[in-house]
């Protein structure tokens, strides 16, 4: 599932509250349609996250224009993405 679904699955969740005869419905599907927006911006970030991991990736390979590998460690995979990102924010601000 993608963010652009998740947005459509909450704006049916918004249609079918405002088609709802009982208040308690209209709050649940209201309630749904915010918890599927909540996701969409989880599957965005997670997104971003990725695209800088590759892009950092990409960097450190022959040719990527980078004379500093990135150091390998025994860390699981969210905290790569953490140090990852972290390097590429540091790397921008040196050139920007």
């Amino acid at each position: 599932m993608n963010v652009d679904e998740c947005k459509g699955r909450a704006e049916q969740c918004l249609a079918t509250a405002q088609n709802a005869s009982d208040q308690d419905m209209k709050r649940s599907w209201q309630q749904l349609a915010e918890m599927w927006l909540l996701w969409s911006e989880k599957l965005d970030r997670f997104r971003v996250v990725n695209e800088a991991a590759a892009a950092a990736k990409r960097s450190v390979e022959p040719g990527g224009g980078s004379s500093q590998p990135i150091k390998k460690s025994k860390t699981s995979g969210k905290g790569k993405i953490v140090q990852i990102t972290d390097r590429l924010r540091s790397r921008l601000a040196l050139s920007g």
